[in-house]
């Protein structure tokens, strides 16, 4: 007989990506997907931890570096679970199902994401440089791969001969 959960509750997801991606390739992709999503939560940590530094350069207004710190500790907050399930999951669901609907999903949240990372900015300052160095660097290869992961996704996507836009004829 095995314990009980205090208090009861149930799993909010099913997520397995060995026992239901099938094709090796599809599920190495979804892997790729799911290492991107956790690096992902260490570049939002990371942002919060440059933010902090350069708050105690004393090079800023008080009330701005607080304003900086609430906005990443809402992105910390929120942010991994929006890109988790709008982007990793919809992915994980687009090679489960073999659904274009869900591939036509991951494109255009990860477009969004990629044009949310180049737009990010960081200040040089010593210490404080250092950490917003790593911070880019993170946000850098979030963005080359969003980048990878999209084209791989794709070459996937045109080889089932479906079209991102519907109405183009093929697509189911």
């Amino acid at each position: 007989m095995s314990e009980k959960n205090w208090p009861p509750c149930r799993p909010v997801i099913y997520h397995n990506i060995q026992e239901e991606i099938i094709e090796p390739s599809s599920r190495e992709t979804v892997e790729q997907s799911y290492k991107l999503w956790l690096l992902y939560f260490v570049t939002l940590i990371f942002n919060f931890i440059a933010i902090l530094v350069n708050g105690f350069t004393g090079r800023y207004v008080v009330g701005s570096v607080i304003v900086q710190l609430i906005i990443a500790l809402i992105y910390i907050a929120f942010w991994p679970i929006f890109d988790f399930t709008a982007r990793h999951l919809t992915l994980y669901r687009a090679y489960k199902h073999d659904n274009v609907n869900y591939f036509r999903w991951f494109f255009f949240v990860t477009f969004l994401d990629i044009i949310f990372a180049i737009n990010e900015k960081g200040a040089i300052c010593i210490v404080a440089g250092v950490f917003n160095a790593v911070c880019a660097t993170l946000v850098f290869a979030q963005v080359i791969l969003h980048v990878m992961l999209w084209r791989k996704v794709q070459a996937y996507f045109e080889s089932k001969g479906w079209k991102l836009l519907p109405g183009d004829g093929n697509s189911k």
